[in-house]
């Protein structure tokens, strides 16, 4: 049988293009081609067996170009023989030939990043082409010994197709490859045996480190995850410990609260009550000094009018009046007594009554002390439980700068995400010289910037003075531990405008 070889060239130049002398199988067969499933690599030959016909087509793909510029195109190169010709690097060697020495500059441009068809049909070149298909058939044929050709039915007898690289695709392989499958695909692009087992170790290296990775971040994970469950389980702990503690803290302070009220109230009944004695007593001697000053007056009016008397009576009144004198006596010794009694009752009382007092005043002070010590150690825990990262500064219609001489009201407010219900800390606002923070109050203040503030950054800081704690930082609020205070700060610089 000899030795027969039809060249054929597609592609698409404006739309799908062929050239050669083709049948209709032919040209069913060559435009299966245009795929671009089967553009796997920019270069490739395929040898494929179709009926009684082997197919050599070498492909350029991938970066080529129609006539109008449009990618996605091919350029294809099919040998049709009637026999098996084993040296497949051979053809691929020729083919290539022919694209670069006599489709380049001719059918199509190459600049070694772009191909691009200069014809937008291969009739435009008919000629030329008629003359390369006779080029490449006595190439081939001055190339061929008879070892090269082999029949058809001794290959492709298997299913599916294989790649193999260029240099590895020797006649031996090949053959063996064409046994069990049914096309071969030949290119520089595919990895050599070397390159696959190279890969093949590489894979297996990195799926071992994959699952040693994978395995000792899982290990980390779970001791992690641990670590931050017994870090909540301390937290709520805690939590439940400070709430518990606080709960008995204002409850003992309400009942000294409430045993202090009732101490003033009773102690307030006992003064009140000495008072009413005191004044009762001051009356009822009053009394008796008016009583007594009535009968003394009565005494020298009658003692007037006796010596007022004639002469007669003289002897009689002097008799009387021996007596009444005596009386007198008797009478101003009675008042004397009377009164020293009621001084000594007074003193007594007024001495009982500062003693209470006394007894008053050191219940209270002693209730007060420890009022003010539970107070205390409701404020140091309060101290520790403070997160300055639930809250913020917030300037009122702050929009990105603030303008001199303006004046806007600043604040210490929840973020977003807390719902604590704890008042703020008492503390003071510091800010940068030049720059006023009045009415300071619970928190809130009024930032005031100079006109003639030359800066164009400022810091503002709100200072609470409270010991003993421990914060930490966050994005936006900057929570710092001093020697004897704590720092809310606006940490992110104002840029102040005219």
């Amino acid at each position: 049988m000899s030795f027969q070889v039809t060249v054929i060239l597609h592609g698409v130049s404006a739309g799908f293009k062929l050239f050669g002398d083709a049948d209709e199988q032919d040209k069913a067969y060559v435009q299966t081609f245009y795929n671009q499933n089967e553009w796997d690599v920019p270069e490739l030959l395929k040898v494929e067996r179709v009926g009684n016909k082997m197919f050599y087509t070498f492909i350029k793909c991938k970066n080529v170009s129609a006539h109008d510029g449009r990618s996605g195109s091919y350029l294809g190169i099919t040998l049709r023989m009637n026999l098996y010709y084993a040296d497949i690097q051979n053809i691929y060697s020729i083919l290539k030939g022919v694209y670069k020495k006599l489709c380049v500059g001719t059918l199509v441009s190459d600049d070694g990043k772009r191909i691009q068809y200069n014809v937008s049909d291969f009739k435009d070149i008919g000629g030329k082409l008629e003359e390369y298909n006779k080029i490449i058939i006595d190439t081939i044929a001055t190339y061929t010994s008879g070892s090269d050709l082999q029949a058809i039915d001794q290959v492709c007898n298997g299913k599916g197709t294989k790649c193999v690289n260029l240099m590895e695709c020797t006649e031996s392989v090949a053959k063996g490859v064409l046994t069990s499958s049914n096309s071969i695909k030949v290119s520089t692009y595919y990895a050599s045996d070397a390159d696959k087992r190279l890969r093949s170790e590489y894979d297996y290296r990195l799926s071992q480190a994959q699952q040693q990775y994978t395995h000792e971040m899982q290990k980390t994970e779970s001791q992690y995850n641990e670590q931050i469950a017994e870090l909540k389980r301390k937290l709520e702990q805690k939590e439940s410990e400070l709430l518990g503690g606080t709960k008995s803290l204002k409850d003992e302070i309400g009942r000294l609260k409430k045993e202090l009220k009732i101490a003033k109230d009773g102690m307030q009944k006992d003064i009140d009550s000495e008072k009413a004695k005191l004044s009762q007593e001051k009356a009822e001697k009053q009394r008796i000094l008016e009583s007594l000053s009535g009968i003394i007056k009565r005494s020298e009016y009658n003692k007037l009018d006796s010596e007022g008397m004639n002469a007669k009576q003289t002897g009689t009144r002097n008799s009387s009046n021996h007596k009444i004198a005596l009386g007198r006596l008797v009478l101003l010794l009675v008042i004397i007594l009377l009164l020293i009694a009621t001084n000594a009752l007074m003193w007594r009382q007024s001495s009982q009554l500062g003693q209470n007092l006394t007894t008053v005043n050191k219940r209270l002070d002693s209730l007060v002390a420890s009022i003010q010590g539970k107070q205390a150690s409701e404020q140091q825990v309060f101290v520790s439980s403070f997160n300055p990262d639930d809250w913020r500064i917030d300037i009122r219609k702050y929009e990105g700068s603030l303008k001199k001489g303006q004046k806007y009201n600043v604040a210490i407010v929840p973020k977003g995400n807390n719902n604590s219900e704890d008042a703020v800390p008492k503390g003071y606002w510091k800010p940068n010289p030049r720059v006023q923070l009045t009415n300071n109050n619970n928190g809130k203040a009024t930032l005031s910037v100079d006109e003639d503030f030359e800066g164009t950054k400022l810091r503002i800081e709100y200072v609470v003075n409270l010991k003993s704690a421990t914060l930490l930082k966050s994005q936006s609020v900057a929570a710092q531990t001093a020697k004897n205070a704590i720092f809310l700060v606006w940490t992110d610089f104002l840029p102040c405008v005219g």
